[in-house]
């Protein structure tokens, strides 16, 4: 027996096109020659330094307002 209904695969697959389809777009022109090149770039260092500021931004304020929230909820 199915754990899930039907319908619930609708969103499911489209949730996951709409984070596949971006990334394999990205890999297909990557080029793959000249990429330690590009990993080491001046630029792409930048681009690291700030995904990872946001990405620790984000976390933190997910912490400080989701965990009170699920203790409320819970």
């Amino acid at each position: 027996m199915n754990r899930y209904p039907r319908w619930a695969w609708l969103p499911f697959v489209g949730g996951l096109a709409l984070l596949a389809v971006p990334i394999l777009g990205m890999l297909t022109r990557v080029p793959w020659g000249r990429l330690p090149e590009l990993l080491i770039s001046p630029r792409s260092l930048e681009a690291l330094r700030l995904s990872l500021f946001t990405c620790l931004i984000s976390t933190g304020i997910v912490l400080i307002l989701g965990v009170p929230t699920a203790l409320v909820l819970a």
